[in-house]
């Protein structure tokens, strides 16, 4: 059977989408990523707490999201004080977080199971359409990151709310630098870092399939 090429091209666009959800999957856990930021913006003692105790409310936090906890109730001592670590309006901006995080997870491994089914249809048979391809999708979402990067580096915090707002339903998501302690522990410094990190490592992980792509295609 001949290689229909808008396939190849459906099968492209998946891996790019199932490569940038992966990215952000391993930088959002990244325990090396956490320490680093923390160290870098000093968190424990912007919110009063120990580093032993700010690592363990920390991975409670993340494990809530992967389903690990069934709730948000934790405690530390904060600034001298034992009490709970996130209030109410917390807890319900972080059912929204993990309910995003699955349907995100859920998306990457469909475009997974998109791209694999793709290949397997067309039997790999012509590297050159696929590269081919690649070079077009690919140009598209690298003019989308390009916009997107440049957005965020000239006014990131709109940025971050205008994320906030195509993704959440309702404004839990602000909350209060001097009081909340989920913000303190993943301020704007953070998010900044993150984003940027996942860019890095998406345009990175993108640019090694080009490059193998170009060279099968150039020995075929």
């Amino acid at each position: 059977m001949k290689p229909n090429k808008f396939i190849y091209f459906i099968a492209t666009f998946s891996f790019i989408i199932a490569v940038l959800l992966s990215c952000i999957d391993f930088w959002a856990f990244n325990d090396v990523f956490y320490a680093h930021e923390f160290k870098q913006n000093d968190t424990a003692k912007t919110i009063g707490i120990s580093d032993e105790e700010l690592v363990l409310v920390t991975e409670h936090l993340l494990g809530y999201i992967k389903d690990q906890h069934d709730d948000l109730t934790i405690t530390a001592t904060i600034n001298d004080q034992e009490r709970e670590v996130f209030n109410d309006k917390e807890k319900l901006h972080m059912i929204d977080v993990k309910n995003l995080y699955k349907n995100t997870m859920l998306a990457r491994n469909i475009a997974f199971v998109i791209f694999i089914l793709g290949f397997i249809i067309n039997r790999f048979a012509d590297v050159q359409m696929i590269y081919s391809c690649y070079k077009k999708v690919l140009a598209i979402f690298l003019g989308i990151v390009a916009a997107i990067s440049f957005y965020a580096l000239l006014d990131f915090a709109n940025f971050w709310v205008n994320f906030h707002y195509l993704f959440f339903s309702n404004d839990l998501f602000f909350l209060d630098p001097n009081k909340d302690i989920l913000i303190q522990i993943v301020p704007e410094r953070f998010f900044f870092d993150l984003v940027t990190v996942i860019i890095i490592s998406f345009v990175f992980v993108l640019g090694l399939a080009f490059y193998g792509l170009k060279k099968g295609a150039e020995n075929q």
